[in-house]
């Protein structure tokens, strides 16, 4: 049975919200644009990220945010989450 395009959204939606870095700040509290400034990138490249149309470049500065997160363990659930991504 096709799924409808509310559907499809509201999948996509739970899956950006998933994203580590987005599942982070909602747990502690941060906006992204401040999460954003804090790593020391533009929020416009931060929303790329969460929307994975793009990737980051230096997980280690997303770990250091993060507080005591192995940079290895970060990438490997970010590229997890990537391979999550709802098909259209």
């Amino acid at each position: 049975m096709p799924v409808s395009t509310d559907e499809r959204v509201a999948l996509l939606r739970r899956w950006k919200e998933s994203n580590p870095l987005v599942r982070y700040c909602r747990e502690h509290g941060f906006k992204l644009m401040d999460a954003a400034a804090l790593i020391g990138i533009s929020y416009s490249a931060l929303l790329e990220w969460t929307k994975g149309t793009a990737q980051p470049r230096d997980f280690r500065r997303i770990a250091e945010f993060m507080g005591p997160v192995n940079e290895q363990d970060l990438r490997s659930r970010w590229d997890k989450w990537l391979k999550q991504r709802p098909r259209s």
